[in-house]
């Protein structure tokens, strides 16, 4: 988790590099469709990542959205080096990177870090969730503009003066999160959700799963995130995240801190949900509601 967490800080600083330069010099380009984007910020950081854990754990390999598999894969670290490209892309800060650690299909450890947001959250497996106090490492907008005013002649090229402050700070000052309780009324729910890049899946999941219930709610926020809309399922400020396909990457990591947190998370048709690619429902253990 320590080594999650460390990484995911990394890559933040290299992230919040590309973040701070104009639109035009951070490109977006279509992968498998329109909807679907890469940057150079999303391969440099995944390299951050890698170059961190491939020496601070040599024992496991990798799966990761830019770099594929590499090395062994039954105990593996499982990348997202940015979760919400779209957003980054067009300076929204609804974004974040995700590692992972599974164990074959057992989930053991998790950090996600959403730099624009200073907001860091890790999990081990039965050792629960919880969000760092901000305090405990450094905001990098600030301080890199900071560093650069007072001591222009120590900038290093390309990157941050600070990255965080004490290591053993952040654990030690973090408070354990959970998600949230049980509620009677449907009527009182928040729930977020976000949309496949295939308009196919999107008209799918429209049919099969949000027609049923979108008229439930106290409200349905689209955070355009997986990384936001399972941390917010953790923390319990909504009650749950259905999505009609995710990539392992994209919920690995956001899957543990909510199980961690005391929620569930549930394939469409109510059954458990396993390390895989597909459809989910992320809950503070509510769903599937047509078993309530």
């Amino acid at each position: 988790m320590k080594h999650a967490v460390k990484a995911s800080l990394l890559a933040g600083k290299e992230v919040m590099h590309y973040y701070d330069l104009p639109e035009s010099q951070v490109e977006a380009i279509a992968k498998e469709n329109q909807n679907s984007v890469v940057t150079i910020a999303d391969k440099k950081s995944e390299e951050v990542i890698r170059d961190y854990l491939s020496k601070a754990c040599p024992e496991a390999g990798f799966e990761g959205e830019e770099g594929g598999q590499t090395g062994r894969q039954d105990l593996r670290w499982i990348i997202d080096p940015i979760d919400g490209t779209a957003n980054f892309s067009r300076k929204y800060s609804d974004f974040g990177i995700s590692i992972a650690l599974a164990n074959g299909n057992e989930l053991v450890a998790a950090a996600i870090y959403l730099p624009a947001k200073n907001e860091l959250f890790f999990a081990a497996k039965d050792n629960g969730a919880f969000l760092a106090d901000s305090n405990a490492f450094a905001k990098p907008g600030i301080l890199k503009r900071l560093a650069f005013l007072v001591m222009p002649s120590t900038w290093p090229v390309g990157g941050y003066l600070f990255e965080h402050k004490d290591d053993s700070a952040i654990f030690s000052n973090a408070r354990r999160i959970h998600v949230a309780a049980q509620e009677p009324d449907f009527a009182k729910m928040m729930v977020s959700t976000g949309f496949s890049h295939s308009h196919e899946k999107r008209e799918q999941a429209v049919r099969e799963f949000y027609s049923k219930y979108v008229t439930k709610f106290r409200d349905i926020v689209q955070p355009s995130s997986a990384v936001i809309g399972l941390t917010c399922v953790a923390r319990g400020t909504h009650h749950a995240y259905p999505h009609e396909f995710l990539q392992v990457w994209d919920v690995a990591a956001g899957a543990l801190l909510v199980q961690e947190a005391g929620g569930k998370i549930f394939n469409w048709d109510g059954s458990g949900w396993t390390l895989s690619t597909g459809p989910i429902v992320a809950t503070n253990g509510q769903f599937p509601f047509e078993k309530r």
